[in-house]
């Protein structure tokens, strides 16, 4: 018999008496101890016995006990343990294990524990632990081959699939038809899909999150698809593959892998996208994953659309500073974002309603420039422009509520010359002309 010490959690000592000792102990109330008496034989330095003299013997009165003597077969005496993950537990996974459990010591509170095992095992057996908690739900095997320990990690789901027929022409329940497919962020429109070691996948807060496992490309390293392929596999799962040869790929449908994001700390005054998919038009749905945890939030999802819907979508958004979030809709027949001949810093100050950008302008139109002071409205800070533009247009809602920091430069430029004299500035009817700044911000449209 072999002895083999997978863990630190157990020991050797003397005291009281000779045996190989495990103790845990995660608060009152929450501890457990074990142990192992050795009669006869000596570990060494490392806490290993000497092969084969040493025997595993059962007393009359059910004490294991480690003893002197000679063992030849092929069995192995392990002592191995694991941890449960975070606010999780651990346990024996008594459907990998097929050796015979001499002691089990284990204890836990709410978001630790741990567990520890003697075992004797024959040729292939194991021992397997199952672990879970926060991001953890896996399995542990621990088999001996006869000559050493071999040791296997599972995804739970994966070990209850090991035994599934892989994915096959046969056994996928394909969509009918091939799309280009492309990605959208915000107005980004970006044509086809990386798949890193043979899935699809998008990182959720610490985990990964699988849009689509793949078929028929490499299982490792990085592959580009841009005219794909989709079906469901045995379990439901959304499988992706390259377009077969010599098959027509859709012209009126697409898919688009969609990145809907709400900023996070560093960037919150850049806009968040997101999708009204309520009026979103003719969309199947394919796949999704979502990272919601710590700052800000994204999220992923597949879908099958028609041709023009990225552009549609991408061109609706307006990806500047303060602008403030959009949800957007899918607008049949608009292919880019609205034209509009209004300034764009109002558009932004006022999250790019026309209706208020043009109230205001109004306002600025209607203000006596010889009460303007240049220096207060061109150089001072946001407190003393508030209070002499209120003061100069005797309304206290002037700057409906925006920032008079974020549209006093254009009050600047409607009032004063790069000179600092008065300029012509357009009358709050008809569509007269801004000067000097006319071809910067076309006709008004008032």
């Amino acid at each position: 018999m072999k002895h083999v010490m997978l863990s630190s959690g157990w020991s050797f000592g003397t005291n009281p008496f000779p045996a190989f000792r495990s103790e845990m102990s995660y608060g009152r109330n929450q501890n457990d101890r074990e142990f192992i008496g050795v009669n006869g034989v000596v570990p060494d330095q490392s806490g290993v016995l000497p092969e084969n003299v040493f025997k595993v013997i059962k007393t009359k009165e059910g004490a294991i006990l480690i003893v002197a003597g000679e063992d030849n077969s092929p069995r192995c005496l392990l002592f191995a343990g694991s941890a449960g993950g975070f606010r999780g537990s651990v346990a024996i996974f008594q459907e990998a294990t097929t050796g015979k459990i001499l002691k089990e010591c284990s204890a836990g509170n709410a978001c630790d524990s741990g567990i520890e095992v003697a075992v004797i095992l024959d040729v292939n057996q194991s021992v397997g632990f199952y672990s879970t908690g926060r991001r953890t739900d896996e399995v542990i095997v621990h088999t001996w081959n006869g000559s050493a320990i071999e040791t296997k990690t599972w995804e739970k789901q994966d070990w209850d699939r090991r035994n599934d027929p892989a994915r096959s022409e046969e056994n996928v329940n394909w969509i009918s038809g091939n799309f280009r497919i492309v990605q959208l962020h915000g107005n980004d429109v970006s044509n086809g899909v990386t798949l890193e070691n043979g899935e699809l996948t998008r990182s959720t807060f610490d985990d990964v999150g699988i849009m689509a496992h793949g078929f028929g490309i490499p299982m490792e390293g990085s592959h580009e698809l841009s005219v794909v392929r989709f079906g469901r596999d045995m379990h439901n799962e959304l499988v992706i593959a390259p377009a077969k040869d010599g098959e027509s790929v859709a012209q009126d449908r697409i898919a688009v892998l969609v990145h809907e994001y709400s900023p996070g700390s560093g960037a919150k005054r850049w806009p968040s996208f997101h999708i009204d998919w309520d009026n979103a038009g003719q969309v199947e749905k394919l796949s999704s994953a979502y990272r919601g945890k710590g700052s800000g939030s994204d999220t992923y999802t597949l879908v099958i659309v028609p041709s023009d819907w990225a552009e549609n979508i991408g061109g609706q958004f307006i990806n500047e500073r303060d602008f403030g979030g959009q949800t957007l809709s899918y607008k049949p027949g608009q292919t880019g974002k609205k034209e509009s001949n209004l300034p764009s810093e109002l558009l932004i100050a006022f999250q790019g309603d026309e209706s208020r950008v043009r109230m205001f302008m109004d306002k600025v139109v209607a203000l006596p420039s010889n009460r303007l002071d240049a220096h207060t409205i061109q150089v001072c800070g946001r407190a003393r422009v508030k209070s002499h533009l209120e003061e100069v247009s005797g309304d206290p809602e002037f700057f409906m509520g925006v920032d008079p920091n974020r549209v006093a430069r254009y009050v600047s430029e409607v009032h004063f010359s790069q000179e600092g004299g008065v300029r012509e500035v357009p009358q709050r009817t008809g569509g007269s002309s801004l000067g000097s700044l006319g071809d910067a911000f076309a006709k008004l449209g008032l």
